[in-house]
């Protein structure tokens, strides 16, 4: 049971009714009903892994942290949030009209799963309940303890698709003028990129209402449209073309090339984890890149290049090095949303395309830089194929994740900050890049901790951070073979 749940009946610790109409909102819902329709490859691998194991946890969530701009000066879990000083307050019962309305044009949570004939179905429901929630947990010990175990309590515990809530939102006061704007979806029906959207979308409507204008009309598909869409791909010759392109990028191709060896320890590549017991939580370790954003924009502007086809790069280098192989596939999150309408809509789209590169220890950093973006051109250009489908999660290697052009969410005169409480079980090795306030850059290592231990995982996460950093500032003629890992530390192959 969720912790703050039992205050609920307190005064403080309240759910309220709905709010009123949304007067501002342009807002068109886009669930009329529907028939069932199965499920496409994605939704269906992540619907059967979370049938086989109920206890994994495989939601996007967000909380966005909104103060008074009077608060400036206090922390925000660390990090000073942004915001234009007015002194404005929020309107608690419109954001909650707004995320009511964005919820609905967007179709996120109006989704029930059926199964016919063996196979999920889902079909759209505009009866459920999306009603977004506020809890007020000013008069608890400690209101900021109070909301984070109530957000943890949501993304933890087995998920039953029958009865439990697929999508919420909540607005968590910790203070007079002080609140987190929370919201979690299944990623069976909304991927990281339409999570934001629908937030952004919520900002846009609750700021057309406070500010007496009108919100631009809703650009969304509807959830039938979408269907459409991913039924003329899989006839396309569009589909065709992407097929043909990775057989012939992957042929030959080397099954898996992480840092966890050739066979992973009591369960198969494929698998989270094995399938007697609970799954243990990832490992994580992160640090501080050296130089922050300063080094990524010099070193960009350097070689005419982005920081995906950097950090990817520099990866395969060090896999490379470490394991003494120069054939490398990585995995890379693409959103799959090909066209406008797709960017503005919800749905679970995201894929996971394969990246190989060639890192010959005698190659120069230009060259190696020149095929990763190659690859990534391709990767783009191809994104919507699923290599992989219909045979759960594959790990062809890590999993590199760039975040360095986060989208904002902005509420006219209030002070906020978005974080990502996404989770969702590494199959193997996921290596993150992200910009935070101030320049700052992170890079972050996520592990499946039954293929590496924390030892072994903080010594690569060091000696990748080390070679990264003199990527950066090498030059195009260096050869790869000669980035360090450590100063003055031999390199042992492992």
């Amino acid at each position: 049971m969720n912790p703050v749940s039992i205050l609920r009946g307190g005064r403080r610790a309240r759910r309220t009714g709905a709010p009123g109409p949304h007067t501002n909102s342009a807002s068109t819902p886009a669930a009329v009903g529907s028939e069932p329709v199965p499920l496409a490859s994605g939704p269906g691998e992540l619907w059967r892994a979370q049938v086989q194991r109920p206890d994994l946890a495989l939601w996007v969530a967000h909380c966005v942290e909104i103060r008074c701009a009077e608060m400036g000066g206090v922390e925000i879990g660390g990090a000073a949030g942004v915001g234009s000083g007015s002194g404005a307050r929020l309107d608690v019962d419109r954001l909650r009209a707004a995320s009511r309305c964005a919820t609905a044009e967007l179709g996120t949570g109006l989704v029930r799963f059926v199964v016919v004939d063996g196979l999920p179905h889902q079909l759209f429901d505009p009866t459920l309940d999306v009603e977004p929630d506020y809890l007020d947990l000013r008069d608890e010990v400690s209101p900021r303890a109070a909301a984070e175990a109530w957000m943890r309590a949501e993304l933890t515990g087995p998920v039953d698709f029958g009865n439990d809530r697929l999508a919420r939102i909540a607005v968590l006061q910790i203070g007079d003028a002080h609140h987190l704007w929370f919201s979690r979806a299944h990623r069976t029906v909304l991927d990281g990129f339409g999570a934001v959207t629908l937030l952004a979308r919520a900002a846009e409507l609750y700021d057309a209402a406070t500010g007496g204008g009108a919100a631009r009309p809703n650009r969304a598909l509807a959830p039938s449209a979408i269907d459409d869409l991913d039924r003329g791909y899989a006839a396309s010759q569009r589909r065709r073309t992407d097929a043909a392109y990775w057989a012939e990028r992957l042929a030959g191709a080397p099954a898996y090339t992480g840092l966890a060896g050739e066979v992973a320890p009591g369960f198969g590549p494929g698998e989270l984890a094995p399938a007697d017991g609970p799954r243990r939580g990832d490992l994580t370790v992160d640090a501080v890149l050296p130089g922050g954003s300063d080094l990524l924009v010099a070193a960009e502007r350097r070689y005419g290049l982005g920081s995906a086809a950097l950090a990817a790069s520099a990866l395969a280098a060090y896999l490379a090095r470490v394991t003494g192989r120069t054939d490398l596939v990585l995995d890379l999150p693409v959103p799959a949303r090909m066209g406008a309408g797709l960017r503005y809509s919800g749905g679970s789209r995201e894929n996971t395309v394969p990246l190989r590169l060639h890192a010959p220890v005698d190659a120069t950093v230009g060259e190696l830089l020149a095929d990763a973006h190659q690859a990534l051109v391709g990767a783009v250009q191809h994104q919507q194929f699923r290599v992989a489908a219909g045979d759960g999660p594959v790990a062809h290697g890590p999993l590199l994740q760039v975040a360095l052009s986060p989208r904002e969410i902005r509420l006219t005169g209030l002070d906020v900050e978005i974080r990502d409480l996404s989770t969702s079980p590494v199959v193997d090795l996921r290596v993150e890049l992200a910009e935070c306030p101030d320049g700052i850059v992170r890079l972050g290592f996520t592990a499946n901790p039954y293929r590496y231990d924390e030892g072994t995982l903080a010594r690569h996460h060091r000696r990748f951070l080390w070679l990264f950093t003199r990527l950066l500032e090498a030059a195009p003629s260096d050869l790869i073979g000669e980035l360090r890992t450590e100063p003055k530390v031999p390199l042992r192959v492992v």
